[in-house]
C-alpha cells in the first residue's frame, strides 16, 4: 500500500514537471528524494531471513546493492525486496542455492558499488554496464575468484583499477571502458592467464602499458585507446599469438613500433594512431596475413618502400597512414636564380 502511495506521488510530480517547466529542477529533485525515501523504506521493511533460496549473507549483499544504488529508481526492480525467492528478482540468477549471475545492464543504477558485493562468492557473471554508477571500484571485488565475466563499462566510475583484480584467476572478459578511471594499469592484470578480452578505452589512465600483459597467452582483444598512456609499446605484446584486435590509438606513446607485433598471425585490427611514435612500420608486418585494418595516422611513422611491403599493403582493406614513405626525400622547390 505504501509502495502504491509513493508511485502516485511520483506520477503527480512528473505531470507537474511537464506542465510547469519553470519548476522542473525543483520537482525532479523532489522525485529523486521520494525515490531515495522509498528505497530506504523498502530496505528497512525487508528481512533476509524470509528469503528461501540463497544464504542470508548473499541476500544481504543484494539488499545493500539495492540500497546503495537507489533501487526504487531502477528502470526494472521486479520482485526485488518483495519476493522470498531471490532467483525471481530481476537480473539475479540463482543456481545450486547460490547467486551465480547478476546482470543489471542499462537499469538506471545510481550510486556506488558496495564492497559487500564480494559476499556473492560464487558469482561468475557480473554486468552493470550502461548505468550511472559513481565512486571507486571496491578492492574487495578481487576476492570473487569464480568470476569469469566482469562488465562495468559506460558508468562514471573513478579512481584506480584495483590491484586485487590480478587475483581473479578465472576471469575471461574485463570491460571497464568509458569511465573516469585514473592511475596506471595494474601489473597484476598480467596474472590473468584465462583472460581473452581487456577493454579499458576512454578513461584517464596514465603511465606505461605493462609488459606483463605479454603473459596473457589467451588474450584476443586488447583495447586501450583514448587514455593518457605514455612510454613505448612493449615488445612482449608480440607473444600474444591469439590476438585479433589491438588498439592503442589516442595516447601519448613514444618510440618505435616493435617488430615483434609482426608475429601476430591472427591479428585483423591494429591501431596506434594519434601518438608520438617515430621510425618505420616494421617490414615484417607483411607476415600479418589476416590484417584488415591498420591505423597509424597522426604519428611520425613512415612506411617501407619495398615491393613486398607494397604488395602486402594492397591486401589490407582499411589503411590510415601518415602518407610518409621511408627513405624518400620530398621535392624541394628552390627559387630560380638568373645570372
Amino acid at each position: 500500500m505504501k509502495h502504491m502511495f509513493y508511485i502516485v506521488i511520483i506520477t503527480v510530480l512528473i505531470i507537474t514537471t511537464v506542465n510547469h517547466p519553470a519548476v522542473a529542477d525543483a520537482q525532479l529533485s523532489t522525485v529523486e528524494d521520494v525515490l531515495v525515501s522509498l528505497t530506504e523504506a523498502q530496505v528497512r521493511s525487508f528481512d533476509c531471513v524470509s528469503v528461501t533460496d540463497i544464504p542470508v549473507i548473499e541476500c544481504q549483499a543484494l539488499v545493500t546493492l539495492y540500497s546503495s544504488t537507489n533501487g526504487a529508481g531502477w528502470t526494472n526492480n521486479t520482485n526485488w525486496l518483495s519476493s522470498p525467492t531471490a532467483g525471481n528478482w530481476f537480473g539475479v540468477t540463482v543456481s545450486g542455492g547460490t547467486v551465480t549471475k547478476l546482470d543489471l545492464t542499462n537499469n538506471n543504477l545510481a550510486g556506488s558499488i558496495p564492497p559487500t558485493l564480494s559476499d556473492l562468492s560464487n558469482l561468475w557473471w557480473l554486468r552493470f554496464r550502461f548505468n550511472n554508477l559513481s565512486g571507486t571500484i571496491p578492492e574487495s571485488l578481487g576476492s570473487l575468484t569464480n568470476l569469469r565475466h566482469l562488465f562495468l563499462e559506460m558508468n562514471q566510475l573513478e579512481g584506480e583499477i584495483p590491484e586485487s583484480f590480478g587475483d581473479l584467476s578465472e576471469l575471461i572478459q574485463l570491460a571497464l571502458d568509458i569511465n573516469q578511471l585514473t592511475g596506471e594499469i595494474p601489473i597484476s592484470i598480467g596474472n590473468l592467464s584465462h583472460l581473452e578480452s581487456l577493454v579499458l578505452r576512454r578513461n584517464q589512465l596514465s603511465g606505461p602499458i605493462p609488459k606483463e600483459l605479454g603473459n596473457l597467452a589467451d588474450l584476443q582483444v586488447l583495447v586501450l585507446d583514448k587514455n593518457q598512456l605514455t612510454g613505448s609499446i612493449p615488445p612482449e605484446l608480440g607473444n600474444l599469438d591469439k590476438m585479433q584486435i589491438l588498439y592503442m590509438d589516442h595516447n601519448q606513446l613514444t618510440g618505435s613500433v616493435p617488430p615483434e607485433l609482426g608475429n601476430l598471425p591472427n591479428l585483423f585490427y591494429l591501431g596506434f594512431s594519434h601518438n608520438q611514435l617515430t621510425g618505420s612500420i616494421p617490414e615484417n608486418f607483411v607476415n600479418l596475413v589476416s590484417l584488415e585494418r591498420l591505423l597509424f595516422n597522426d604519428t611520425f611513422l613512415c612506411e617501407p618502400f619495398t615491393p613486398e611491403f607494397k604488395a602486402w599493403k594492397a591486401t589490407v582493406l582499411e589503411w590510415h597512414s601518415t602518407g610518409k614513405v621511408c627513405g624518400l626525400i620530398p621535392y624541394i622547390y628552390l627559387p630560380l636564380v638568373i645570372r
